[in-house]
């Protein structure tokens, strides 16, 4: 099995993946790459995404040790080092490989990760520490895990899909689930039918969403390689053919 391995070495470490690394590993037998980021990373990334508005599902994406990369192909990123504080991982450098490089761009305040690290260093001062936030983060992800759980629950129970023809029908119970389910589960079926690797974007899905909720148009739209159109009481998501 070829296991792409990355080695921190630095103080803020990147090994970047050739633009071929995940097609290389789709062409093999692999199915892990391997990621060096660490107890910083970890909390630097949750303060990043919360202040670039990211929602339940993306603060503690990032937390998960092993994390799928491709829906289809099943390649998942491990995290092995999450646990493991920036300074030991330094120590470890000096003493086993006698150097460690050091990025300049750690302190160039324009950058937002060099700002949420002086953020992270002053909540410090007043008494965060890594065992309370992990804390905090595994209660956000039992309430992501209760969502996730609903998510399928109004998957299964409000909408058929249509091996034939590859669509999904929608029931009018699908739509009048609290927001965030009817998000989700209709994210994913986007996804699903639109054969994509990420899904689509938020604020085009919260927008279709908001149109489908809100009107008796019968016009069909787009979105993510998906054709959907409202029908009465339904809604049919199908793949669009370019």
């Amino acid at each position: 099995m070829y296991i792409c391995l990355i080695l921190y070495v630095s103080a803020y470490q990147y090994c970047a993946l050739p633009d071929n690394s995940l097609s290389g590993l789709i062409n093999t037998n692999s199915r892990n790459a391997f990621s060096a980021h660490s107890t910083d990373d970890l909390i630097e990334n949750f303060f990043i995404r919360l202040l670039r508005g990211s929602g339940l599902k993306g603060l503690i994406s990032f937390s998960k040790i092993k994390s799928k990369v491709i829906f289809d192909d099943k390649i998942f990123i491990l995290r092995p080092l999450l646990d493991t504080p920036k300074k030991d991982l330094i120590y470890i450098s000096k003493n086993t490989f006698n150097f460690n490089v050091n990025d300049p761009s750690n302190l160039d305040d324009k950058f937002l990760r060099v700002k949420v690290r002086k953020l992270i260093l002053n909540l410090e001062k007043d008494g965060l520490t890594f065992n309370k936030f992990k804390l905090s983060l595994n209660n956000l992800s039992k309430s992501n895990n209760a969502i996730d759980y609903y998510v399928q629950k109004n998957i299964n129970n409000n909408s058929n899909y249509l091996k034939l023809n590859n669509s999904i029908i929608l029931k009018d119970d699908f739509l009048k689930q609290p927001d965030e389910i009817v998000f989700r589960s209709f994210s994913e079926l986007i996804q699903k039918i639109g054969k994509k690797d990420t899904f689509a974007r938020g604020v085009k899905v919260a927008n279709l969403l908001k149109f489908l909720k809100s009107t008796n148009n019968y016009s069909k739209k787009t979105l993510s390689g998906c054709i959907i159109q409202k029908l009465e009481n339904s809604v049919i998501i199908s793949k669009e053919n370019r």
